[in-house]
């Protein structure tokens, strides 16, 4: 790759679109076409789903932005019928939320994607390579930062901000077969098929409140408390789904974990809330209805609750790093560099620490149980 000064790209000629006739036509045109490239630009700073303002697409000699705030549903279904045609690919990058956003304002289920963050994880990239670093890298062109960050549901949109919008899919189609064939001459395509996939999935499944529970870091050894918490976090994503309002704007995770370990001070009116740290971001009526239907809190733990309980708790112990737990950190670390895959991206500290233990985890299936875990299962084996 050249090291000179790269061009900055600030601009890109295609088609904004404001009317189905224009989408139609457009969408006629992407018929046959094995790949296009997707992006779209969305509103998520309270909301709990994104609220989707464009939709970016270029495929070879087409590029365009569908405003999404301008064309209905109905509409919008030839789009939508290439997203989820299974024998187009959808190139995006970091594209969850955008698969999410698509999902939870349209029902569309976007079929055979191909995430080039992901793709570049597989090469050998650390974290989660961003896009800018990616065009630089593989195309020498410094992509403008100045409009990523402004207001999307304005209107009407800015010049500027489609041609940044449209210049996002135009580069990412370019990157797409460089990307491609790094994955295909290291045979890891299947592996990124099988990563995407599980992208997909995830982004249309409903948020586990039991990841949500453990994310809070609570340390407590109390059944009781850990119970209540669940039920303090499923209540709030309750509330926060019908609001679509962010789960910390509903109540924020300090706020919950107080309420856990002390549930009589869950406040009884809106002054409380506030006082308990709450954001004051929930509507008035919806807020004074949100206190006055707390969670029972006093009531005993159901099983269900109990067994979630037990099963963070059992997490929090198994923290403790063993001598299995050195050499499984050993081999993963000799595995990454032979696969050239960051040792995170293959499994995190407390996958190894639940391997170790014999819990189920993402080490048990797929590509990462071929190139990790059926040799770290016999490691385990001889040393238990």
């Amino acid at each position: 790759m050249d090291d000179g000064l790269a061009q900055t790209a600030n601009s890109s000629s295609g088609i904004y679109v404001t009317d189905a006739g224009t989408l139609r036509d457009l969408c006629a045109k992407l018929a046959g076409h094995k790949c296009i490239a997707v992006d779209t630009e969305f509103s998520r700073t309270r909301s709990y789903y994104p609220i989707m303002s464009l939709i970016q697409v270029a495929a070879t000699g087409i590029a365009f932005a569908v405003d999404l705030l301008k064309l209905s549903r109905q509409e919008l279904q030839p789009l939508f019928d290439i997203l989820q045609n299974p024998k187009c690919c959808k190139v995006f990058h970091s594209g969850r939320q955008d698969i999410e956003g698509l999902y939870s304002a349209f029902s569309v289920v976007v079929a055979n994607a191909f995430d080039t963050q992901v793709a570049m994880q597989f090469s050998g990239a650390h974290g989660q390579p961003g896009y800018e670093a990616m065009v630089r890298h593989y195309l020498n062109i410094q992509v403008a930062k100045d409009m990523q960050f402004s207001d999307w549901m304005q209107r009407p949109l800015r010049q500027e901000q489609l041609d940044y919008a449209i210049a996002d899919v135009v580069h990412l189609l370019d990157v797409y077969p460089m990307v491609l064939s790094e994955i295909v001459q290291a045979g890891k395509l299947a592996w990124l098929q099988q990563e995407c996939d599980g992208m997909i999935n995830a982004a249309i499944s409903p948020a586990s409140c039991y990841d949500i529970l453990r994310k809070l870091g609570l340390a407590s050894i109390d059944e009781q408390l850990i119970a209540r918490a669940y039920r303090l976090v499923q209540w709030r994503e309750q509330y926060a789904v019908s609001l679509n309002l962010n789960r910390i704007f509903v109540m924020p995770d300090a706020m919950l974990g107080l309420l856990a370990r002390k549930p009589a001070l869950f406040p009884k009116n809106n002054t409380q809330y506030n006082k308990l740290g709450g954001r004051n971001k929930v509507p008035g009526e919806s807020l004074r209805q949100l206190v006055q239907t707390p969670p029972e809190l006093l009531l005993e733990a159901t099983t269900e609750e109990l067994t979630i309980a037990r099963d963070v708790i059992a997490d929090n112990r198994r923290m403790v790093k063993t001598p299995l737990f050195t050499m499984l950190k050993e081999l993963l670390g000799t595995t990454a560099a032979e696969h050239k895959i960051s040792e995170p991206f293959i499994a995190s500290q407390l996958d190894l620490l639940r391997f170790a233990s014999k819990q189920r985890t993402k080490l048990d299936h797929g590509w990462r149980h071929e190139v990790f875990g059926r040799q770290a299962s016999s490691l385990r084996d001889a040393s238990l």
